[in-house]
């Protein structure tokens, strides 16, 4: 999925198909800063993210494009432009109207949302229509939830992907750390026929 133009409805079909999606920064904007908002770029992240201004807003759970930001607004005179939103669940807006005034458009961008299926405050894409959340509609279509969830956006501490310390943001392409909590997992599968049963035992051990 990482093309410049990708196909909307693969993606759309992919994001739909995830159970977790951490959402991605804007970019920022060169010049002074202006009344319309920050040049600065916003973090991505958490249930919805952080708007800059009235015109450019952070995506949350039922608004902003599935999987993609918005982009940057420039000027006909091409006097500067504003920074592209980050993508994620729901990437960041850009509502800026059109103007052709001198730095109008120095404005930074904002980030996309996050979502965890079972994370209470978010909504699947099974429940677009929804616009309130609730204990269910959190929950992605496949069943699968996670729990004892947290969501922490690019301004906050969170832990190392790397190692034991704590980092804010990540540069680059988005990062996951799974750590086994179990030593071994032992299941029992039976399989039955009509003549004979069959009984088949899986262990899968925490690697060293």
């Amino acid at each position: 999925m990482n093309k410049d133009n990708p196909d909307q409805n693969v993606l759309k079909k992919s994001i739909e198909s995830r159970i977790i999606v951490a959402g991605s920064g804007g970019g920022a904007s060169s010049g002074d800063e202006r009344p319309l908002g920050k040049i600065d770029g916003f973090p991505g992240g958490n249930i919805s993210a952080i708007s800059n201004g009235a015109y450019v807003l952070g995506g949350n759970q039922i608004s902003g494009k599935l999987g993609i930001g918005d982009d940057g607004s420039s000027s006909s005179n091409n006097e500067g432009a504003s920074g592209g939103c980050g993508s994620g669940y729901r990437g960041g807006i850009n509502k800026l109207p059109s103007n052709s005034d001198s730095g109008y458009f120095q404005i930074g961008g904002t980030g996309g949302s996050s979502y965890i299926s079972g994370h209470f405050g978010c909504i699947s894409p099974n429940h677009q229509n929804d616009l309130v959340e609730n204990k269910q509609n959190s929950i992605h279509e496949s069943g699968y939830i996670f729990t004892d969830t947290k969501i922490i956006n690019g301004q906050e501490k969170m832990p190392s992907p790397y190692n034991d310390s704590f980092i804010i943001g990540n540069i680059g392409n988005g990062i996951g750390r799974i750590t086994f909590l179990y030593a071994y997992i032992n299941s029992c599968v039976i399989f039955k026929s009509n003549y004979y049963l069959f009984m088949f035992s899986f262990t899968a051990l925490n690697p060293t």
